[in-house]
């Protein structure tokens, strides 16, 4: 059967469907289950307790721009060695500030089981 005809023989039957359990009632639909599961963060056990004293790094935003796995919202993230980490202390007025793109910073720091832990940060 030519593909168009199926979709309108599949329409039809969902529209005789609709009128056969009286007006009130609605054609019952499958919908799929959608299975979400929570993707938690884990640093790299071969860079965790580096530290790092002024060095540059690229500073962003951990959803918007790094992609952090687990990340629900808008937070600064800097990218070391290749590695997107979750960046504390360090606070922004505006948490969205690195969401449209990435800048550089100079960074001194612990990276932790959690992400970089600064000590400092300076925006280029």
């Amino acid at each position: 059967m030519h593909p168009m005809r199926t979709m309108f023989a599949a329409a039809g039957a969902i529209a005789l469907l609709g009128g056969c359990g009286g007006e009130d009632e609605q054609p019952a639909i499958a919908i799929p289950e959608v299975i979400t599961e929570e993707v938690a963060f884990e640093v790299p056990a071969e860079i965790q307790g580096r530290t790092l004293t002024g060095e540059r790094v690229e500073i962003g935003c951990a959803m918007c721009i790094h992609e952090i796995p687990g990340a629900d919202r808008c937070h600064p993230s800097v990218l070391v060695k290749g590695v997107a980490l979750p960046l504390s202390g360090f606070e922004l007025e505006n948490p969205h500030a690195f969401c449209a793109g990435p800048a550089t910073a100079v960074v001194s720091g612990t990276i932790g089981p959690d992400g970089f832990v600064a000590t400092n940060v300076v925006l280029d």
